[in-house]
């Protein structure tokens, strides 16, 4: 995951608003975890090989842009960088953790 985003924050092609996001900390990333991005480089072997506006499109998929701290989350809809609604739902109240749909 972050191969993936340094990649598309300085690479060619790459987001200039992903970089100062990153830059600034003002985002706030739901990813799954670095395996799946592991599991992903065994069919590749440099996360270049992705198409730029592929990476840059998942990638947007999985963070909101500003920060975000679990005890803020509300179960409901949750807007996320690429203008996609997710939702989250809490467990036992927000005290259990939380879980997210729709990325």
């Amino acid at each position: 995951m972050v191969k993936a985003l340094n990649f598309v924050a300085t690479g060619p092609g790459g987001d200039p608003t992903i970089a100062t996001n990153i830059a600034t900390d003002l985002l706030t990333i739901f990813a799954p975890s670095n395996t799946a991005f592991t599991a992903l480089l065994t069919a590749l072997t440099d996360i270049t090989q992705i198409p730029m506006p592929t990476l840059i499109a998942t990638l947007k998929l999985l963070y909101v842009n500003g920060r975000i701290f679990s005890p803020d989350l509300l179960a409901g809809s949750l807007l996320m960088a690429s203008e996609a609604h997710t939702t989250i739902a809490l467990a036992n109240g927000g005290s259990a953790g939380f879980s997210i749909a729709g990325i």
